[in-house]
């Protein structure tokens, strides 16, 4: 049920994204040095790889234009894993973490609150790790903005 779930997604993410909607799907960076730029209010989607688990992580940057505060949204969709979300300043310090929840209604990991940060240059990083605390990980489709 969980793959068919995730074939749906990803069909209705290409849809979506081909008939015009303000939908971005990227190939994101796997470290800071390879993150992919990405601007404000616009809602982002990418896939972690299968792998060894604390090795499945995507990055990506944005520039904040003024101080004040955003809206960190995010959904992984996979039940078995938690979303884990992050954002560091330029110099890595960690400002933000924070673990999804689990939302029954959509069988995602969530990530949704307002946080405050100062005019500058910010990375966020992504990535799933196993509930059940096995070293190996299936992968997922997940989706996020910054507004």
């Amino acid at each position: 049920m969980k793959k068919f779930l995730s074939v749906v997604l990803s069909l209705t993410i290409v849809f979506i994204s081909s008939v015009g909607f303000n939908f971005t799907a990227y190939a994101a960076g796997t470290s800071v040095s390879d993150a992919e730029m990405i601007s404000l209010n616009i809602e982002y989607s990418g896939n972690l790889q299968s792998g060894t688990f604390g090795k499945q992580f995507d990055f990506y940057y944005f520039e904040m234009p003024k101080n004040g505060e955003i809206t960190v949204k995010a959904d992984k969709y996979d039940g078995k894993y938690n979303l884990f979300f992050a954002i560091y300043d330029v110099s890595g310090e960690n400002i933000y973490e924070r673990e999804g929840t689990y939302n029954q209604a959509y069988d995602s990991s969530r990530v949704y609150e307002t946080i405050t940060l100062k005019k500058g240059l910010y990375y966020v990083s992504l990535a799933n790790y196993s509930l059940s605390g096995y070293s190996y990980n299936e992968g997922g489709t997940y989706c996020f903005s910054i507004n």
